[in-house]
């Protein structure tokens, strides 16, 4: 909830069983506490009982109250009833992010912690870090972005033996922003929606501890038809080999088109 430009936690309680009718619960309602948390960005709630401490710990979006430009973290509050929250320091805050750190989860898979956040300003996309079981010091991996650029506002579950990532991949049909150029008419040239179809990943541990995405093992029969790739260089700075395609030109760009066999690729 916003109000005068803050923003609040709210709760509501759905007691028919529908989930269309909801009763909101006023007193539990708090916003950041404006010395630890700036009011500016306060949301995406995500509670986890913290059974050996006896504790409710909600990680929050949300930005440090801090003279530093990249404030955005994500927050901490504590608690021991579910109706008064302590704002406590920061779970996450790297000095990296200028906006709110969107959309935070938190989860072990084996002798490892994962926070995972959404970042909507600079490193537009979805991250992890990871934590060992016994430490306190959350550590970037060698590829801390899940997906690419359009994957947006994941959050995870699981059953205790697999895992997967929810979110979406945006649709280029609005302009909410009036960012579209006036004479690129293609669709190609839009911007993207915030929201679109959802995309599943099923998560899976490497023995370093970082994660790597992968067709839910589910799915894999629905792909029973093979289909050969080829690689087509668009420069000239690609040379063949037994394992694939490198780039021998490191001070430029290089392009490469990947395409099925039958298909056939026309230059103008």
């Amino acid at each position: 909830m916003v109000s005068d430009g803050k923003q609040f936690v709210t709760h509501y309680i759905s007691k028919d069983g529908t989930l269309d009718h909801w009763e909101y619960i006023e007193e539990d309602t708090f916003g950041p506490d404006g010395i630890i948390y700036d009011c500016s960005d306060w949301r995406d709630p995500r509670i986890v009982y913290r059974e050996e401490l006896g504790e409710f710990w909600m990680f929050l979006a949300a930005r440090a109250k801090d003279n530093h430009s990249q404030t955005g973290c994500v927050g901490l509050c504590v608690s021991k009833d579910l109706k008064k929250w302590e704002c406590r320091e920061p779970i996450y805050y790297p000095r990296r992010f200028n906006g709110a750190c969107e959309c935070p989860d938190v989860f072990r898979m084996g002798d490892w912690y994962y926070l995972i956040f959404s970042s909507y300003t600079n490193l537009f996309g979805d991250y992890y870090v990871k934590c060992h079981v016994g430490e306190n010091q959350w550590r970037i991996p060698k590829n801390h972005r899940l997906d690419a650029r359009a994957f947006y506002a994941a959050k995870t579950a699981g059953d205790g033996q697999e895992r997967y990532l929810f979110g979406w991949n945006p649709t280029k049909e609005e302009n909410i922003f009036g960012f579209w150029p006036d004479k690129l008419e293609a669709q190609d040239y839009h911007t993207w929606d915030w929201g679109g179809n959802m995309v599943i990943h099923q998560l899976k541990q490497q023995p370093d501890g970082d994660l790597k995405l992968s067709l839910p093992e589910v799915k894999k029969e629905m792909f029973s038809v093979p289909v050969n790739n080829c690689f087509v260089p668009i420069t000239d700075g690609w040379e063949k080999a037994e394992d694939g395609w490198h780039s021998v030109k490191s001070d430029s760009q290089q392009m490469i088109m990947k395409k099925q066999e039958s298909e056939e690729v026309v230059y103008d």
